[in-house]
C-alpha cells in the first residue's frame, strides 16, 4: 500500500508569501493613512463651515456684532454644563498664538485684558448648533492636544477662535467692545475660526497649510505664510494672519505676503 502525503508549503514558498504580504502592506498602509486623513480633513472643513453658519445666524440676532467670547471651549465629560466648566477652569488657563510676537498674543480663556468675564464662544453659538461635536476637530476629538493648564475632563478646546474679534482689537490692543461686521472692510479676508495650528491636517507637507472659516462664512484650506521670508516685521504681527488678529477691521488675505510700507511694517 502506498502512503499518501498531503501537499504543503516549503520554507521557500512561505518566505515568498510573507515577502509579498510585506510589500503589499508597505504600499497599502500609507494609502489607507492618507485616505483616513482626507476623511478627517473633510470632516474638519464641514465643522468649520457649520460654525461659520452658526456665527452668521448669531450675528443676525445680535446687531451684526461678533461674540464677546475669546475661545471656543466646551465642557468636558465630567463638567456637563458651561457653568461647571467655568468653575473648574484654572485662573491661569490661557491660549496663545505663535503668530503674534508679543505678550498680547496670549490671553485668558474666560477673561479679557481688563479682567472682565467673557463666556465661551461655543456657549454663545450653542442655540444655532445642532451637533456639539462640530466644536472638536476630528484629529483632536477629546479637545486636549493644545491644553494649557486646564483639565480635559472638565474643559475641551480644539479649534482656534480669533480672539481679536471679541477684544475688538486695534493694533493688537483691546477696545471697549467686540468688533461689528459693519466695521470690517472685507469679511472674506478675516479669519473667524480654524485649525489650532498649521500642521493639524498637513503635517510633513510643503507648503504648510491650515483650514480656516472666514467671517463671510466660507471655509477653505489656505497656505500658512506668517513668519515666512518677507513677512517678518518689528511689529507684533509677523504676517497677514497676525495683522488680521491685531487689526480685524482691515483684514488682508491670509495667504499673501504683507504689503510694503506703513502701517503694515
Amino acid at each position: 500500500m502506498k502512503r499518501r502525503f498531503s501537499a504543503g508549503f516549503t520554507l521557500i514558498e512561505l518566505l515568498v508569501v510573507i515577502a509579498i504580504i510585506a510589500i503589499l502592506a508597505a504600499i497599502l498602509f500609507p494609502v489607507f493613512a492618507r485616505a483616513r486623513e482626507s476623511a478627517r480633513r473633510a470632516g474638519c472643513l464641514s465643522n468649520l463651515k457649520q460654525l461659520g453658519t452658526a456665527f452668521q445666524m448669531y450675528a443676525q440676532d445680535y446687531e451684526e456684532t461678533f461674540p464677546s467670547g475669546l475661545v471656543l471651549a466646551v465642557p468636558g465629560p465630567e463638567s456637563g454644563t458651561y457653568a461647571v466648566m467655568y468653575t473648574k477652569a484654572p485662573a491661569n488657563a490661557s491660549v496663545y498664538s505663535g503668530n503674534i510676537n508679543s505678550p498680547l498674543g496670549e490671553w485668558k480663556l474666560f477673561q479679557d485684558r481688563l479682567k472682565q468675564f467673557r463666556p465661551s464662544v461655543a456657549e454663545q453659538l450653542q442655540p444655532y448648533v445642532k451637533n456639539n461635536q462640530i466644536f472638536l476637530d476630528p484629529n483632536d476629538p477629546q479637545g486636549q492636544s493644545f491644553k494649557n493648564q486646564w483639565d480635559p475632563k472638565f474643559l475641551r478646546l480644539s479649534y482656534m477662535w480669533n480672539g481679536g474679534l471679541g477684544f475688538g482689537n486695534e493694533n493688537c490692543k483691546q477696545t471697549s467692545s467686540p468688533l461689528t461686521m459693519a466695521a470690517v472692510s472685507n469679511p472674506a479676508n478675516l479669519q473667524l475660526v480654524q485649525d489650532n495650528w498649521a500642521d493639524m491636517h498637513t503635517k510633513g507637507e510643503t507648503p504648510r497649510r491650515w483650514q480656516i472659516c472666514f467671517a463671510d462664512g466660507h471655509a477653505k484650506m489656505t497656505t500658512f505664510v506668517d513668519f515666512e521670508r518677507g513677512n517678518q516685521t518689528s511689529k507684533p504681527w509677523q504676517g497677514p494672519w497676525g495683522w488680521n488678529f491685531c487689526n480685524p477691521h482691515d483684514p488682508l488675505p491670509v495667504d499673501q505676503p504683507l504689503p510694503q510700507g506703513a502701517p503694515y511694517r
